[in-house]
């Protein structure tokens, strides 16, 4: 009975979000949720789950390096080779866990 209530719940809000997509709202937050929701019983649920974190992270790398404001006050200047920067580390949900 729970794992059904949690994949109406989960489903459901997921729909919500995939409809705010075109409809005003906030569906890169909506979706996630009901992601994190299906995660708690579902594995498929939770490689997408991990699948949306590494790609907000990633995005969020992406923009720092691109931001003028996301970088150091002193280094304005965008860096000449971006691939001579240090790897960046795991995505959070690819970490061993201990």
């Amino acid at each position: 009975m729970k794992k059904f209530v949690i994949a109406v719940t989960g489903g459901t809000v997921v729909l919500v979000g995939i409809a705010m997509i075109i409809l005003p709202g906030p569906a890169f937050i909506v979706i996630p949720a009901g992601l994190a929701l299906l995660a708690t019983e579902f594995l498929w649920a939770r490689r997408a789950l991990c699948k949306c974190q590494n790609i907000a992270v990633e995005t969020k790398r992406r923009a720092k390096h691109w931001w003028p404001f996301g970088r150091n006050a002193e280094n304005v200047e965008p860096q000449a080779d971006a691939k001579s920067e240090s790897p960046s580390p795991q995505p959070p949900c690819h970490q061993e866990k201990h």
